[in-house]
């Protein structure tokens, strides 16, 4: 049981760690207010995808101001 529970954090890691490399890329901060967390204007770091970095939610651009979860 430990070393299943030794990977799964080790992986967990791994992904919080590539997307916090994603989000540190950023290429352009916008004007869209994270609907999450209302607390702060997403970034975007690809043409279509877009981050928030207070609560780390991932969403895609539909619109000029519309996201949705990605």
């Amino acid at each position: 049981m430990g070393r299943m529970k030794d990977l799964y954090i080790q992986k967990l890691n791994e992904s919080l760690s590539s997307n916090l490399d994603n989000i540190e890329n950023v290429t352009s901060p916008t004007d869209i207010l994270c609907p999450n967390c209302l607390k702060d204007n997403l970034v975007q770091y690809s043409s279509v995808d877009l981050a928030c970095v207070k609560c780390g939610y991932d969403f895609i651009k539909v619109d000029e101001n519309t996201v949705r979860i990605k």
